[in-house]
């Protein structure tokens, strides 16, 4: 892919996803996890190893971001791209993202979980 052509790989829309679904995503070095609690506004309680959010907080997933190209934004989290979260006090512009697991409960309290990329 370069970089002006769209994705091909599988992309996740935090906005689609229920409420209390996770998302564990890795960076070069930094693991981040987003529990989803209000997906329709792309809301989730983020934890990270990164320093600057090693305490949980919420923040708004805004877009994915290519740091060769910040014009371009998509509204899913994409393999190869960088996510950019809102928090009160501004934005943080996560390392690319490398993996992707997605997991929850289902109505019965049993787990689920996939590797997406």
């Amino acid at each position: 892919m370069n970089e002006t052509t769209a994705p091909t790989e599988p992309g996740i829309d935090p906005k689609l996803l229920k409420p209390g679904t996770v998302l564990m995503l890795e960076g070069e070095s930094d693991l981040y996890e987003l529990t989803m609690r209000y997906p329709e506004h792309g809301i989730a309680e983020v934890n990270s190893n990164h320093p600057a959010l090693r305490q949980a907080g919420y923040g708004q997933f805004i877009g994915s971001v290519r740091p060769s190209h910040p014009g371009v934004r998509l509204n899913a989290i994409q393999k190869g791209w960088a996510m950019s979260l809102r928090f009160r006090n501004g934005e943080f512009l996560t390392q690319v993202i490398l993996a992707a697991r997605v997991g929850g409960l289902r109505d019965d309290g049993s787990r689920w979980s996939y590797d997406v990329f």
